[in-house]
């Protein structure tokens, strides 16, 4: 279960989160914007069908793997939360997580946890100045 669990980490933070933040160290705007749409229009949703995958192997709806909350919970609804919050994705990030419904189910599910509730009082989230 473990190497599970870091299998979908490693999955997020390289396989999401690094192709998304290339465009950041482009210079050129209109290869940017290209990259950008690439990532919107393909990627990630190739992406999210992986994890949505993962959800559906599971079967329980309620966790990633296993049948209580591990690292990949937290990672999964960290990104899913980035990109359906902030200003910057959420206008074209919405229709991408709408594409897939265990995800949708799954993270709804999430959202009511008490678990999650509580770790969401508490979390700290750093601020860029």
């Amino acid at each position: 279960m473990q190497v599970d669990v870091e299998m979908i980490r490693e999955f997020i933070n390289m396989d999401i989160n690094e192709d998304y933040a290339r465009h950041f160290a482009m210079k050129d705007e209109t290869q940017k914007k290209e990259y950008i749409d690439g990532f919107f229009n393909t990627r990630l949703p190739e992406k999210l069908s992986i994890i949505n995958d993962w959800i559906k192997k599971n079967g329980n709806g309620r966790y990633i793997i296993g049948n209580s909350l591990t690292l990949a919970d937290f990672a999964v609804w960290d990104l899913a939360n980035r990109f359906l919050t902030d200003p910057r994705w959420k206008e074209r990030s919405i229709p991408v997580f709408e594409k897939f419904p265990e995800l949708q189910e799954y993270l709804k599910k999430r959202d009511e946890d008490p678990k999650y509730q509580e770790y969401e009082k508490k979390r700290v989230i750093p601020t860029l100045n």
